[in-house]
């Protein structure tokens, strides 16, 4: 009788462990979080700004662990392809280690293209003291003084083949995800009507015609080198006042949000093409 008693204990408890056993797996298999090493290619918008930073949009990535940075402050195409040639061994080493890669350029190529990036420049000194420079026409002085001038055809064919080329460059030393960002309008309406009427409106059209000619680009670029190309302009359209910060063309903490969130459902996509 404590035989078969006994018997029964066992045979209960091997059936117990055989249960629970896919379970303990399943559990070590999903709970660990993804500790991602991420490689964000950029200008300040990468870096954050003021520097230093460590809650620009690569550092909100979910599951960044490691964040490298590759660039500088108020870098053009040209410049960031320069820093990506200037230690092909280096940069090799630090690409493979990537589990995604960013790419947010071209800003700087159409502010100072344009002659966006002198006229900025010139009203930031205004900007204190918006409103008195607003009335004693110290604002239109530096609007009349500094002309616009839309993109040239070399100078969007020299941007084009320098994403090209370093996404080309990346994707000899890596499978993983390439998150080409497109951008978006930094020239903000609706916080003050006067301001809007005598130069902000007509300077957010001019960036728009420009931007539509530059996001085209990034579109090919991505259509040509198989990147994953994210939407930024679509997502600082919605309630730009809180995503950019005013008189200036970074993101807030909640431009940065939005940035990091778009790279997450691409990373997020290809874990899920993975398994």
């Amino acid at each position: 009788m404590k035989v078969k008693r006994f018997s029964f204990i066992l045979v209960f408890l091997l059936i117990l462990n055989t249960l629970a056993a896919p379970l303990a797996f399943a559990k070590d298999k999903h709970d660990p979080k993804p500790k991602l090493t991420i490689v964000a290619l950029g200008d300040s918008i990468t870096f954050g700004y003021p520097q230093p930073s460590t809650t620009a949009f690569p550092d909100l990535i979910t599951g960044a662990k490691e964040v490298v940075k590759v660039g500088e402050s108020g870098a053009t195409s040209s410049e960031l392809l320069a820093v990506i040639n200037s230690n092909p061994k280096k940069f090799k080493t630090l690409i493979k280690k990537a589990d995604a890669i960013t790419i947010n350029i071209g800003s700087n190529d159409l502010m100072q293209a344009t002659g966006l990036a002198t006229l900025f420049a010139n009203l930031q000194p205004l900007v204190p003291n918006l409103e008195v420079n607003l009335a004693n026409g110290e604002l239109a002085k530096v609007v009349a003084e500094n002309p616009l001038t839309s993109l040239t055809e070399q100078q969007v064919t020299g941007y084009a083949t320098n994403l090209v080329k370093m996404i080309e460059t990346i994707r000899k030393h890596t499978d993983a995800p390439i998150i080409l960002y497109n951008l978006y309008n930094p020239i903000v309406l609706g916080t003050n009507p006067i301001l809007d009427g005598l130069f902000l409106g007509r300077l957010h059209t001019f960036v728009e015609g420009n931007l539509t000619v530059v996001n085209g680009v990034i579109q090919q670029a991505g259509n040509i080198t198989g990147a994953h190309v994210v939407d930024s302009y679509s997502a600082f359209i919605v309630n730009p006042v809180v995503k950019i910060i005013p008189f200036d063309i970074h993101p807030t903490q909640a431009g940065h949000k939005a940035l990091a969130e778009l790279a997450d459902s691409v990373i997020t996509n290809y874990e899920k093409i993975k398994k």
